[in-house]
């Protein structure tokens, strides 16, 4: 294939084909209603607009380059004349193959975009990943999420949530949000890698730094996408999922009290995942993770030196009585097709080895699915502290409720399913398993239906387990996961009943 300059074609700038660039068969067209076209090459009777920031300088080039040669590809094999008067456009399918359309009929090609945008996507996530900032203190992070949204074109509120960002793209209805976690984890990284952590004692140790990345480029793709739905497409990047402030409040309460989710009718959040293979989206509808409880207890006896036991009550002796009934409450208490946990993580009691104690002081958690096994779990737990009262001894027990349960929406979960597989492959999605975790997400999930889904990061033949000091994930799958995000948004904005998606848990609906 030879470019049309090397045909002896003249006028055509490099890179920037135009209806001058081809006199055998017929000029084609590259014009369209702007000054830059939908595949991010610049008509060149037309002056840089606003729109194209130093942000888009590296991928205009990567689509011009293959822009060009398609387009000299194109030229041996058409003979129709489209000229600027027909106003037609172009995009580049996954195959390679250049396609004429006719104004208004240009698809949304995301996954092309988000290939032109790699650099920069995986560029974001690493420059973060060096500057980690744990919850509450995303400062510089934000500055950068709030740069990019507003070189975009978005409006843009900082200080959502306390450290919190929002950039809204487009206005009206429906309105889809996209939310992905800010914050890092108190842990020294110990990687030797040229993006490590530079703040000591601080690290991206479970994929926030790419999970920013994805949203910032799913902002960048559907800024410049061409056509979009009707509608708004608002990204919510959150402060401190891994925390919560001195009042027990994490980022996501904080934002939804400064009205970040107001007027959303889905919400989707895409999580990285380092043992996930790469590149395979796992979604589900139905409940993915649990709801999160701790508890506190004290165990109250008698405390006497160690000669004497039988001069006091010795509370290892109620702890040694309450421990197997909490740990039979699951076994003997809960549906056995309601998922449910009850760990005892913490017991601490005594200082010296010849004096009994006076109490004893257990920690835990719950977990749960379903509000009724919750509740359940919360009665239970009481009566099997209670056998201390049985026994002599008393008790107290501080309940601490956290987040609920994450929901995901089946209606929304088969559209991003269809989503990923559109561009990724049938191949590429994979159904999600639920676990007992939890995420702070499912707090928006409570105001807005939705999805939390994951896109599998590993490395090659490697286990980097998230919240450990040598996690790392393959990062040359973001820009799949963008893409994946801004065609869910697109085909969710298309939904007709999307107002009307019921929050019901059970109903599969």
């Amino acid at each position: 294939m030879t470019r049309p300059s090397e045909a002896g074609q003249a006028g055509a700038p490099a890179g920037r084909p135009n209806c001058d660039a081809f006199d055998n068969p017929p000029a084609l067209c590259y014009h369209h209603q702007g000054p830059d076209c939908r595949l991010g090459l610049q008509c060149p009777d037309t002056k840089p607009g606003r729109s194209t920031a130093r942000l888009w300088s590296s991928a205009k080039k990567r689509l011009a380059r293959v822009c060009w040669c398609l387009v000299a590809e194109a030229v041996g094999r058409r003979s129709t004349k489209l000229c600027c008067s027909r106003a037609h456009s172009a995009f580049i399918s996954e195959g390679g193959v250049f396609v004429f359309l006719r104004e208004g009929e240009v698809p949304l090609d995301t996954l092309s975009w988000a290939e032109a945008l790699r650099e920069e996507i995986v560029g974001w996530r690493r420059q973060i990943h060096m500057r980690p900032e744990l919850g509450f203190h995303e400062e510089r992070t934000a500055a950068l999420v709030a740069e990019v949204l507003q070189g975009l074109g978005l409006e843009v509120r900082r200080g959502v949530g306390k450290t919190g960002v929002v950039g809204r793209l487009g206005s009206g209805r429906p309105c889809v949000a996209i939310r992905a976690d800010m914050d890092a984890l108190p842990l020294q990284e110990v990687n030797a890698v040229p993006y490590a952590s530079q703040v000591p004692g601080v690290m991206h140790a479970c994929g926030h730094d790419g999970n920013t990345a994805m949203a910032l480029g799913a902002a960048a793709i559907l800024a410049r996408i061409g056509e979009r739905p009707q509608g708004e497409v608002r990204f919510l990047f959150q402060p401190c999922e891994e925390g919560a402030d001195a009042e027990g409040k994490s980022g996501a309460q904080r934002m939804l009290e400064d009205g970040a989710l107001d007027g959303v009718e889905a919400v989707m959040a895409l999580h990285v995942a380092s043992t996930l293979p790469a590149g395979n989206v796992a979604v589900s509808g139905g409940y993915m993770l649990a709801a999160a409880d701790a508890w506190e207890a004290t165990l109250t006896g008698q405390g006497c030196h160690g000669a004497y036991p039988h001069l006091g009550l010795d509370p290892f002796s109620l702890l040694a009585q309450v421990i197997p009934a909490i740990h039979s409450i699951v076994a003997r208490r809960i549906d056995p097709l309601h998922p449910a946990v009850v760990s005892i993580g913490a017991i601490h009691g005594g200082d010296g080895g010849n004096i009994i104690p006076g109490e004893v002081r257990l920690k835990g958690t719950i977990r749960s699915f379903d509000d009724e096994t919750r509740r359940c779990l919360h009665r239970e737990l009481e009566r099997a502290l209670a056998l201390a009262r049985t026994l002599g001894g008393d008790y107290t027990l501080a309940l601490r409720e956290g987040v609920p349960a994450t929901y995901n929406h089946p209606a929304i979960a088969r559209v991003v399913a269809e989503a990923a597989a559109g561009l990724l492959g049938a191949q590429a999605v994979t159904a999600q398993e639920a676990g007992m975790g939890a995420e702070d997400f499912a707090w928006m999930l409570q105001r807005a239906p939705g999805l939390a889904f994951q896109i599998g990061a590993q490395r090659s033949g490697e286990q980097r387990l998230h919240h450990s000091p040598d996690f790392d994930f393959d990062d040359s799958v973001l820009p799949s996961g963008a893409a994946v995000l801004a065609e869910a948004a697109c085909r969710l904005l298309r939904m007709s009943d999307l107002e009307g998606l019921t929050m019901l848990r059970a109903t599969g609906q």
